[in-house]
């Protein structure tokens, strides 16, 4: 009503990381093991580090969401077994949204009112995740049931729940890194747990009193077996750890120690 241009108050030109400071930064990353950190791209990296680093963060304005995209699904498209993630605000969608539905294997919503994206943004924010292909079936995540389950707990998920998201998505990602050694880690005893055995493991019987000769193993639920990956979902005493305890187990810590030899 003053005459000033309606676009000056939709930030357009304005990332995210802009508009909620390193905060929002530092949860992203906090999804991420310490090795695959990850790299932050500024425009200038879209053309070069993003096609070569292997796990990337894209914060790129709504005006350019369209060139960080097409950019990204180059990168993707060269190197497949990379890992990318994306955040744009809910602003110039018409641009840029076609793209991010062909690239990303999950989009979801971060809201408003969190403690990653403050009220004062107004618009929510959009968030977009590539998973690197697996060498095995069924190859592309998008659309699996692991994916449908993110989803549905993150869109559950209520606003006011601190680090909103944090442990979810920590946890896909583990879960997508682990696909490609779980074919050749599970394939031979390898796991080994950490309670050197001090817990007693029961054996089956039958109506007689004998053990099953096909459960007789002396090293049964102690190391992996041929195939466990292809009838039941693995984590280690640590993921458990991190699911309950919500931080990484110390080993200076008797109490820690004693809650991964129970697990």
């Amino acid at each position: 009503m003053t005459g000033t241009p309606f676009l000056d108050y939709v930030a357009l030109h304005c990332n995210a990381a802009d508009r909620q400071g390193p905060s929002l930064v530092n949860w992203a990353k906090s999804w991420f093991s310490c090795a695959d950190t990850p790299l932050v791209l500024t425009p200038n990296d879209w053309f070069t580090r993003g096609h070569t680093h292997s796990t990337c963060i894209w914060i790129p304005p709504p005006a350019d969401g369209d060139v960080a995209l097409e950019q990204m699904a180059l990168s993707i498209h060269k190197r497949p077994k990379h890992t990318h993630l994306i955040l744009i605000p809910r602003l110039f969608t018409s641009r840029w949204w076609k793209y991010l539905e062909k690239v990303c294997n999950l989009i979801f919503t971060i809201p408003l009112g969190s403690e990653i994206w403050y009220l004062t943004n107004f618009e929510p924010l959009i968030a977009g995740i590539y998973l690197p292909l697996s060498r095995h079936k069924p190859w592309n995540l998008r659309g699996t049931p692991m994916l449908e389950r993110v989803e549905r707990m993150l869109h559950e998920m209520p606003p006011s729940d601190p680090r909103w998201g944090r442990s979810v998505l920590r946890e896909l990602l583990f879960q997508a890194r682990s696909l490609e050694t779980m074919s050749s880690s599970m394939v031979r005893p390898c796991y080994t747990p950490i309670d050197n055995s001090e817990f007693p493991i029961a054996l089956p019987t039958n109506e007689d009193g004998l053990v099953n000769e096909e459960v007789k193993w002396s090293k049964r639920y102690l190391a992996a077996r041929n195939g466990d990956n292809l009838c039941t979902p693995f984590q280690c005493d640590f993921c458990h750890f991190r699911n309950l305890m919500h931080r990484d187990p110390q080993p200076s810590l008797a109490q820690d120690l004693g809650v991964l030899k129970c697990i």
